[in-house]
């Protein structure tokens, strides 16, 4: 069977890695950024493209490894129980930090700006406390931005754990599965479709919740076909190479010559570019399941860098900007600020990790599924 990200002592290293890859792809975005001159220039501009695909790394690994968790739960018997369970688990795994990483940011606001500028964070904070700042509209604004994707990841456990446990116990296993997975892939797809040709396609189509919940249900759906086709586990590394082959293609090329495509194959490219990049990485997972070990330094890099990835993911735009500031107010140099910024960074992460997200790790309830003694 395959290990969740659930069980430390039994996790895959392989898995792990994709989410190394996931993150490391988001600093490199957010560094180039913040520290080079012209991002959008030469090899710069595919570093910084690396985020996007970061992102949807994210997602559908999310997607793939949650999946085991949920369909362990309806497989054996749906019940309202295991639901709670599952949800005070996953809240319990990233609402401490956000909230602990969102009080930081508020008195550093403060701090840096007065109160003249907070007042338009305190009329707004009830967004970001209740993670609706993005749900069915563009960000309420410009604070904390790297919450867009949390709050997609925290409104997808919801909906769909709940969605599926009921289906699964009102419709049968089999029928609640492909009724509630099928709702959850097309309904975004379709609500994307039908958004304005000259819509804002970064500030809602890519980071407004009600579009983008289909990309973390494809990690679902392809966790179900890894389980249900035998060759996905024969042919993995050939599947795998595949998958390295198009993603590679994809971002080298794809990433500058989309928009000489025809128009309306443009804005198809821009409603499927994430189903695209999701399904591609999909064919990924297969031959990283199969990684059972890698060289002593590395697997220790990696194994730590997934544990902190989700504080590296909440911590590094604050400090990138707090970096930034004093760069500029004392004229530091690129290489001082970001070695300042690396270290900083681990530092804080390191502070998160073990301060704040393993203990709560700890006092979770066991999610002891229905039907097993």
């Amino acid at each position: 069977m395959l290990p969740s990200f659930e069980n430390v002592s039994q996790r895959s290293i392989g898995l792990d890695l994709i989410r190394s890859f996931a993150i490391i792809f988001v600093l490199v975005c957010h560094s180039c950024l913040y520290f080079c001159k012209s991002p959008d220039q030469g090899i710069i501009f595919y570093l910084v493209v690396l985020g996007f695909y970061g992102v949807e790394l994210f997602f559908i690994l999310s997607g793939f490894l949650i999946g085991r968790i949920l369909l362990d739960i309806v497989r054996l018997k749906p019940d309202i129980r295991s639901l709670f369970t599952f949800l005070i688990r996953r809240w319990m795994r990233t609402l401490p930090a956000y909230y602990f990483w969102l009080l930081v940011f508020i008195f550093g606001w403060y701090y840096r700006f007065g109160d003249i500028t907070m007042r338009p964070l305190k009329a707004i904070l009830l967004y970001y406390l209740s993670f609706t700042q993005n749900l069915a509209w563009p960000m309420v604004g410009n604070y904390f931005s790297v919450t867009w994707s949390l709050t997609i990841e925290e409104w997808f456990y919801l909906t769909f754990s709940t969605a599926l446990i009921l289906g699964c116990k009102y419709l049968g296993l089999s029928r609640g599965i492909k009724v509630v997975l099928s709702v959850f892939l097309i309904l975004p797809l379709m609500l994307r479709f039908n958004l304005p040709a000259n819509i804002n396609w970064d500030q809602v189509m890519r980071k407004v919740v009600i579009y983008r919940l289909d990309e973390i249900a494809l990690g679902v759906g392809g966790l179900l076909l890894y389980q249900r086709f035998p060759i996905f586990r024969k042919k993995a590394y050939e599947i795998g190479g595949v998958g390295i082959f198009l993603f590679l293609a994809l971002w080298l090329l794809g990433s500058k010559y989309l928009n000489l495509l025809p128009t309306f194959l443009q804005q198809t490219q821009r409603v499927m570019i994430f189903n695209i990049s999701g399904v591609i990485f999909l064919l990924c997972f297969p031959a990283a399941i199969k990684i059972k070990s890698l060289p002593k330094i590395i697997q220790f890099i990696v194994q730590n860098l997934s544990n902190m990835a989700y504080s590296l993911y909440l911590t590094h735009i604050i400090i990138l900007e707090i970096i930034i500031h004093f760069k500029n107010q004392y004229h530091w140099n690129v290489g001082f600020s970001l070695t300042l910024f690396i270290i900083s960074l681990l530092t804080a992460s390191l502070f998160s990790w073990y301060i704040i997200e393993k203990p709560f790790l700890r006092l979770r309830p066991k999610q002891i599924l229905a039907g097993k003694s």
